[in-house]
């Protein structure tokens, strides 16, 4: 459930970036309605991309674009939410 809300809000932020990585404004907007749900969801998320990565085959490089960008794009909202929270 805090994984969906997390893609939700995502949603939202791309609707004004549609062809790009989300800024660090955007994830510190997003940051600030993230509990421990949601932090707990972001590092499950970040094994399951990486899980993915590793049996990714070598050829697939649309596959491994999409997944290192998932990757950092979870790992920079997890350092807003560092930053936004006590």
């Amino acid at each position: 459930m805090a994984l969906k809300t997390i893609y939700r809000h995502f949603h939202t932020a791309w609707k004004d970036t549609p062809h790009g990585p989300l800024s660090d404004v955007q994830l510190a907007k997003i940051a600030l309605n993230c509990g421990r749900d949601e932090i707990a969801a972001i590092h499950f998320g970040l094994k399951l991309f990486r899980s993915e990565l590793a049996g990714c085959p070598d050829w697939d490089f649309d596959m491994k674009y999409q997944l290192w960008g998932s990757i950092d794009t979870f790992e920079r909202l997890l350092k807003q939410i560092e930053q936004v929270q006590p």
